[in-house]
């Protein structure tokens, strides 16, 4: 038993030398607390490596309740103040978001903006500057429908089929720089001078048939009565603007005059509305309501058409059973007999192997 305690005690003496030694030291840097920033910084330093305030941490001196809840008196865990400020510059303050600014959307024009790539004085401008009294209607308007009706009225798909946009550009520059201008000098076709005739109405500031009196006219065609929806019309037409009031008349008599050849052209009055309402009335087809009254538009415009006389030179009303266009007529061959205008091309059929072998020639080298 002698022996067993005395094996012992060394390692039990050398324990208790090394708490001993570690609460003399830990009481000398206690002493040593107060001193300069720079000790404190180096003590700090020095803590990080680990090895000398192990017995700090243990030393119930130190810290009686918790050992690792130190007061500012253990130098161990002492910060240092200017490592501190850094920190909290590091810090980012929260930044406080500003309430988003609704974003006012820009409003759009009702019509595409102009065609024209060169400044005019004529085109784009106001309707009531470009007449008089004594010319109520625009001189442009007057060249192209007289050349329209003098060389086109029977041209299929007049209105309809674009014509050549450079030779409508030219038309209206040569317009532009002399207003004598003859378009029959010009040597253009008739479907250029139309889409420059539309391009015109285009162009306008304002369209021919005014905007505050679109619901109107909508409302109008919904009647289903022939005879009250037309005079009712009759009446919407005569609080148009004295100007717009002429000019549509003119056009109106034009367009009547164009379906009446409908049996060359192609063009009825309800093909010529589907062509000019959207020229004459200009909506906004970005607008879910317009394009539900597209069918409503376009049947107003195709009764002006075909009651011209009774809106216009108080005729009567005319009875039209809405005649549809027919296609081409069959061509006559030299036989005699009809063919149709178009023939489906026919290819031969395909030749087969064998065919194709007894074409090839034998090979004199064979």
């Amino acid at each position: 038993m002698s022996k067993s305690h005395g094996g012992r005690r060394p390692s039990k003496y050398k324990h208790r030398s090394k708490i001993l030694f570690s609460k003399t030291k830990a009481y000398h840097r206690r002493a040593h607390s107060d001193a300069s920033d720079d000790e404190t910084g180096l003590s700090v330093q020095k803590k990080k490596k680990g090895r000398g305030h192990r017995g700090s941490e243990e030393d119930p001196l130190l810290s009686p309740v918790d050992p690792w809840k130190g007061g500012i008196d253990n130098p161990a865990i002492t910060s240092d103040p200017e490592q501190e400020d850094k920190k909290l510059k590091k810090k980012k303050q929260p930044k406080i978001k500003e309430p988003k600014k609704p974003k006012q959307k820009a409003t759009k024009p009702l019509y595409p903006p102009t065609r024209r790539n060169w400044e005019s004085n004529y085109f784009g401008v106001p309707l009531q500057d470009l007449v008089t009294l004594e010319k109520p209607i625009p001189l442009f308007i007057e060249k192209c429908v007289d050349f329209i009706e003098a060389t086109g009225l029977s041209t299929e798909g007049l209105y309809r089929v674009s014509g050549n946009k450079t030779d409508q550009d030219n038309i209206q520059k040569q317009f532009d720089q002399d207003h004598s201008v003859d378009l029959m000098a010009m040597d253009v076709a008739v479907n250029a001078v139309a889409g420059a005739l539309k391009a015109f109405f285009a162009d306008l500031p304002d369209p021919l048939i005014p905007y505050n009196l679109h619901p109107e006219l909508v409302e109008t065609a919904k009647i289903v009565d022939r005879t009250e929806r037309l005079q009712v019309l009759k009446e919407i037409v005569k609080k148009f603007p004295s100007v717009n009031y002429e000019v549509f008349k003119y056009v109106i008599g034009h367009l009547n005059r164009v379906s009446h050849q409908s049996r060359t052209n192609f063009m009825t009055a309800d093909n010529l509305s589907i062509c000019f309402w959207p020229t004459l009335m200009r909506p906004d087809f970005e607008n879910k309501d317009t394009l539900s009254t597209t069918k409503l538009n376009q049947s107003v415009i195709e009764s002006f058409i075909q009651q011209c006389q009774y809106f216009f030179y108080n005729g009567e009303i005319v009875e039209t059973s809405n005649p549809v266009a027919t296609p081409p007529p069959a061509q006559m061959s030299n036989a005699g007999h009809m063919v149709e205008p178009l023939v489906p091309l026919q290819l031969p059929p395909p030749l087969q192997p064998q065919l194709i072998q007894h074409q090839l020639q034998a090979d004199p080298l064979v």
